[in-house]
């Protein structure tokens, strides 16, 4: 796999309960050249907290938090607009990346590819 900039969106909804394992993976992927968007549709628990303090320790990781509920497919959206990758993973707060995902994909392929679809996460082709 070539170092090309790879853009995980992790959306988040009221998911303080799952959201320390599922950043806990997507940190932790093999591969380095990541940028970490993380949107957050006006959670009402803890989850900004959390967010909060997993950016104070990795700078790949940005916050975004929507002025108003803009539900899955808005604050998907807003994260779509917000990456800089040339590939873009996104990821539900309650689940899981496998710690060698991204360094499994084989990228390089020759056919132009416009979705790819893994398990829980659609990467676009930007």
């Amino acid at each position: 796999m070539d170092s090309s900039l790879i853009t995980i969106a992790v959306v988040v909804y009221n998911t303080e309960k799952f959201l320390k394992d599922c950043m806990d993976s997507v940190v932790n992927q093999t591969y380095q050249n990541l940028e970490i968007i993380c949107v957050n549709d006006c959670s009402t628990d803890k989850s900004l907290e959390i967010l909060e303090e997993y950016a104070a320790k990795d700078k790949q990781i940005k916050i975004i938090t929507n002025e108003k509920n803009c539900g899955l497919r808005g604050t998907t959206q807003r994260g779509d607009r917000a990456a800089h990758g040339e590939y873009i993973f996104f990821i539900d707060s309650d689940d899981l990346a496998g710690n060698r995902e991204l360094t499994s994909l084989n990228l390089n392929t020759p056919e132009k590819v416009e979705e790819l679809f893994l398990e829980e996460y659609i990467a676009q082709v930007v």
